[in-house]
């Protein structure tokens, strides 16, 4: 994430005050936001619930945990 917001001349706190103002400006978020579809829902609920979780200690460790390439 930081490469591509690098690549576009913006830090992580520039690009989040850029997200805020679009917020602000159109009263919206700004891009569609869809229901979650029923395997999403079924995750989330187990994400509240603390099922099956995967800590780690670092984001490569997280993704080589979760089999994301």
């Amino acid at each position: 994430m930081e490469e591509i917001l690098q690549s576009l001349g913006l830090t992580v706190s520039e690009a989040i005050e850029l997200y805020y103002r679009q917020i602000r400006k159109n009263q919206r978020i700004p891009f569609m936001v869809k229901n979650p579809n029923a395997t999403t829902r079924e995750t989330m609920q187990e994400t509240n619930e603390g099922k099956n979780l995967v800590e780690s200690e670092n984001a490569v460790e997280m993704f080589t945990l979760l089999k994301f390439r």
